[in-house]
């Protein structure tokens, strides 16, 4: 706002300005509403809120870790908007630890009897996942959990958990929301719109110190392409100096025929030195792990 006297005494050279800062963009809208939500679910300051397994109930038959008439019981969701694009941002949780404890205290004891009948067959226990929540299991995470009393069929728990090994994450997908009334997904998302997406949580993290991984679909929906980031401080990280902050960032590829040097240990390596050109460094200063 620009403010000036014409018929003054004052000399021009004695105007001033009044400049309003405080008009917020859309993306700034937009940041400040993830950094909300991300207060609202607990999972600022490097904690992980209400998917925290120290104060979740055992899993069990109740109605509350079930699927019920479309409710997930693992999974949380806000829907969001920058622009005219809404989008969803949903935190999806792994609950492979508690099925464990589920399982063993739900595994049949037997005494001494004369009986014939065969005993019931046991619940599988599965691997135990890494006992830090913010870093990857050494195995693949199940996409379905062991079929028991447990309607655990319904449960649709995110392919992104088995490819990463990681039980909590945030997932950002494009919903429209405007132009038909319901909540649909768009076939696309170009790598652009993906950027700013994840600078928009880069900052987001950084001012909650929120410690968990974000995803956002990139390309062809139905590819399943996703980019991610993740902010890490110097004291959640080993080796590491004069850095307050450590970023990682996933990317995913997409290969409709697998070629030959892939089927093995020192393609997918190869690959992997590609992709995060890595080409500059020695690879004795990484470990590579791969999963089959």
């Amino acid at each position: 706002m620009h403010v000036s006297y014409p018929n003054s005494p004052i000399d021009d050279d004695e105007h001033f300005e009044f400049v309003d800062y405080t008009a917020a963009s859309q993306w700034e809208r937009f940041i400040t509403t993830v950094e909300e939500v991300l207060t609202g679910w607990g999972v600022n300051d490097g904690q992980l809120g209400i998917f925290d397994d120290s104060k979740l109930p055992p899993l069990g038959n109740e109605p509350s870790t079930k699927t019920v008439e479309g409710i997930d019981p693992f999974v949380k969701r806000e829907i969001i908007i920058l622009d005219e694009n809404s989008y969803t941002l949903s935190y999806h949780y792994h609950p492979i630890k508690r099925w464990n404890e589920f399982a063993i205290n739900n595994s049949p004891t037997f005494s001494s009897s004369t009986s014939e009948l065969p005993p019931p067959p046991p619940i599988t226990t599965l691997f135990p996942p890494n006992p830090d929540p913010f870093l990857p299991s050494s195995e693949f995470l199940p996409i379905t959990l062991p079929n028991s009393s447990l309607d655990s069929t319904s449960m649709n728990l995110n392919k992104i958990h088995r490819w990463t090994g990681l039980t909590h994450i945030l997932v950002l997908t494009p919903t429209d929301i405007f132009s038909t009334g319901t909540i649909s997904k768009p076939a696309s998302i170009d790598l652009n719109t993906t950027k700013i997406l994840l600078s928009s949580f880069a900052i987001a993290f950084h001012n909650t110190k929120c410690k968990l991984p974000v995803y956002v679909p990139t390309g062809q929906v139905a590819n399943s392409l996703y980019a991610g980031y993740m902010c890490l401080f110097d004291k959640d990280v080993k080796n590491v100096h004069d850095a307050s902050e450590v970023e990682i960032r996933f990317n995913t590829t997409y290969v409709r025929d697998v070629p030959t040097r892939l089927s093995h240990l020192a393609g997918l390596t190869e690959l992997f030195t590609e992709k995060m050109d890595l080409n500059q460094f020695s690879l004795g200063k990484f470990l590579v792990l791969v999963n089959f």
